[in-house]
Order: C-alpha cells, then sequence, then structure tokens
C-alpha cells in the first residue's frame, strides 16, 4: 500500500479488482474513480487552462495499484499529458522549468565520481550545467523542441527517445539520471529498463518524483499530481518493491523536508506588516513541528546501483 494506516482516512475506498496489467507485470486493482469535471476545474483553479480535450470525452478516469510494488497509475493511459500540453502548462505556469531542484545537489554528489552521465528529461539543461565543473561528458535527453532551442548547458541535449539512445549507446554510461520524469509517462518499467541497457556495470540509477507521502498529493489537492500531468505515483516503498522487481541496488533514498511557504497578501497596505510578522510566526513554527515529527515533503529521491550479473528482468 502506498498510504500506511495512519493515513487511511484520507485513502480512497477500493473497489472491486479488475483485469488490468501493471505497467511492473503481475495484475492491479482498482481504487478509485475520480470524474474528468473535477479535474478540469482543478486544472482551471490552479493556473487558468483547459485540460478538456485531453480527456477526449471520458466522464470518469481510474485508479489502478499494482500488486507486485503499490505503484499507483491512471487509466485509460490516453490521458497522459502530450507535447502540446506541456507547452501550454509551461506557458501558463511561468516558473514550470526551474533553474535549480532540491533533488540536484543531492545527486551531483552521487555524479561527481563518475565520467558520463545521461539525463532523461533535461528540459532546458539546468541540472547538466550544474555538472559542467564535475563530470567529463553529460548528455541530455528532451522531446520539448523549445526546451532545447533555448538550453543553458554547453553539454549537448538530443530530441530522442531513450529506446533510440540505448541502441546506439548500450552500456555507454555511468549514471542514468530522470528528475521529475517517471510520474508523467504511462510505461516507467520501460524507460527504467532501458536506463539500466544504458548503463555500464555497477553503473547508477538516480530518480526523483513527487512522493504519495506529502499529505497534500495523497488527498490529490494539487492538480499537476494528477493527470494529464502526473499520471503515476511513488514513494519509498514503491521504489524499493521496484529495485528489487528489477534486480537493483538501492543505494540510497532521500526525502525532501517539508516546508510551510509564507502567504503575503499586500492588498491591504495597513495590515500588510502585521500579516507578514504573522504569517512569518505561524510558517516558523509549523516548520519546527515537521522537523520534529518528520513530516515528509512533496519529492523523493532514491539512488539505485545496476548489478554487475545479468538480470532476466530486463529481458
Amino acid at each position: 500500500m502506498l498510504w500506511s494506516r495512519d493515513d487511511m482516512a484520507d485513502a480512497p475506498a477500493p473497489v472491486q479488482s479488475t483485469n488490468i496489467a501493471s505497467p511492473f507485470g503481475g495484475s492491479a486493482r482498482l481504487v478509485q474513480t475520480l470524474e474528468v469535471s473535477t479535474l478540469i476545474a482543478k486544472y482551471r483553479h490552479k493556473c487558468g487552462i483547459d485540460v478538456a480535450r485531453w480527456f477526449n470525452g471520458l466522464r470518469d478516469i481510474h485508479l489502478y495499484e499494482c500488486t507486485e510494488t503499490g505503484f499507483r497509475f491512471w487509466q485509460p493511459s490516453s490521458i497522459a499529458g502530450d507535447e502540446d500540453f506541456y507547452h501550454l502548462v509551461g506557458t501558463a505556469w511561468k516558473q514550470y522549468y526551474r533553474t535549480d531542484r532540491w533533488e540536484y545537489g543531492i545527486a551531483r554528489d552521487f555524479v561527481k565520481k563518475h565520467r558520463d552521465v545521461l539525463e532523461i528529461g533535461a528540459g532546458r539543461g539546468f541540472f547538466l550545467k550544474s555538472l559542467e565543473a564535475v563530470t567529463h561528458h553529460a548528455l541530455g535527453l528532451e522531446l520539448n523542441g523549445e526546451a532545447i532551442s533555448s538550453k543553458v548547458t554547453k553539454f549537448p541535449i538530443e530530441h530522442a527517445l531513450l529506446r533510440d539512445t540505448v541502441k546506439r549507446h548500450p552500456e555507454s554510461y555511468d549514471v542514468v539520471c530522470a528528475f521529475q520524469v517517471l510520474e508523467h509517462i504511462v510505461d516507467p518499467s520501460q524507460l527504467l529498463k532501458d536506463a539500466i541497457r544504458c548503463l555500464r556495470n555497477d553503473g547508477l540509477v538516480i530518480l526523483s518524483t513527487p512522493s504519495l507521502d506529502y499529505p497534500p498529493f495523497r488527498r490529490q489537492e494539487d492538480a499537476f499530481d494528477l493527470p494529464p500531468h502526473h499520471v503515476g505515483h511513488f514513494n519509498e516503498s514503491v521504489f524499493r518493491n521496484i529495485a528489487r522487481n528489477l534486480k537493483l541496488e538501492v543505494v540510497a533514498i532521500r526525502k525532501e523536508p517539508r516546508r510551510a511557504v509564507p502567504y503575503m497578501d499586500n492588498t491591504r497596505a495597513g495590515e500588510s506588516i502585521g500579516r507578514r510578522c504573522a504569517t512569518t510566526v505561524v510558517s516558523s513554527a509549523c516548520n519546527l513541528l515537521y522537523r520534529l515529527r518528520r513530516a515528509p515533503g512533496p519529492n523523493i529521491l532514491v539512488v539505485m546501483r545496476k548489478s554487475s550479473q545479468p538480470s532476466s528482468a530486463l529481458l
């Protein structure tokens, strides 16, 4: 299960099993049905965009759980966002391609010891740029042509699929990274198998995704953690099960600390100073409580090592 017993009050009630197959093999069970009209309203409220056309007239979509790994994924697979969707989101949400992420610094500590790096879903190349002083060779893969045309790194970024890259460069990299990628695709299992084929023996796979242990994501409050944007959900137990499924060694798992962000309202100037002080005090108290309780934040990073022994799981 993705949710702990303490969180079950927030979880949708399970319903009957189905014959849907999991991307990681085996069966899956249906855990939730969600009205498309609810999703459309969430996206309109969050960033003012209309996502109706990506649901192609569907009334409902369905959330399943893999019985092998606990990975949760939405069906039908046709609801995953395409390049037009991400162009629309990137236009409406100006900070969509971030110049820095919490996980970049952690990942760099593992990359420093290695020579050749491949990043899947490199965007404009902000992570690759941060590697320019610590690694000899790196390549990015990206399907957004606009992001590639405005890249910020000296390393090349190719408009290419991973499955094509592995045919040209099998066992050629020491590290394969994918930050905030797996949750967007309908078959993360195949992407991971291709990533492993790109690695030399004892090479590292470094992944980050949103974490379903983060309460706002668990309660489905954020439109971006739902289709068409995110079509799969991960947490620590899921990653550990995936590692076992693919015969990978878990090297490290890091969880982003939860932090309160003060809300500033400057529309009433006479109260703005008081409000600023109050929100700062409240957010500081919340952050202290989060630290004491080790409350999970929005993202998780996992580092896994490829075994030097071939695995039938990759076939």
